[in-house]
């Protein structure tokens, strides 16, 4: 297994068998036994790798069975018009930064808090190179002429 803690240290923890594992089950129970040593632990992330993969003749709970591809007999959607149509509600959430009332998924409301974060230095950033504090102007007035004396 390999974890990934909140505080991004990596752990990278493994188990070898002399035999083949044939079922979800035992992978998951060695998985299980492998991150139980490492608690306690925040996760940020976990992982399971296995390796060396071998068929077997029956696929009743073979872990190959996830990893192959659906067969194109198997429709992915469904044409069934009796099944209601229903529509996600998203919910209201309040930008923190332009304090507008929004209805975006996750995503969306992370994009739309990033362009009220980069309006704002924008602004903040011209605000502070148009209208120069007094002190900058009376240090400028005292060296000399400075670029903006030309513009006015």
């Amino acid at each position: 297994i390999k974890l990934k803690s909140v505080n991004y240290e990596l752990r990278v923890r493994s188990k070898t068998f002399p035999s083949y594992l044939w079922t979800a089950k035992d992978i998951y129970r060695i998985a299980k036994e492998l991150l139980i040593k490492e608690l306690p632990i925040n996760i940020r992330l976990m992982g399971i790798r296995v390796s060396t993969l071998k068929a077997r003749g029956t696929e009743d709970e073979s872990v190959m069975k996830y990893f192959t591809r659906l067969s194109p007999s198997t429709p992915l959607i469904t044409t069934d018009d009796t099944l209601p149509f229903i529509k996600e509600e998203l919910p209201t959430i309040e930008c923190p930064v332009c304090n507008r009332q929004l209805q975006l998924d996750n995503l969306e409301f992370n994009k739309h808090v990033d362009e009220c974060l980069s309006k704002m230095e924008v602004k903040a950033i011209l605000k502070n190179d148009h209208y120069p504090s007094k002190k900058r102007l009376k240090r400028s007035h005292q060296k000399g002429k400075s670029i903006l004396d030309y513009y006015k």
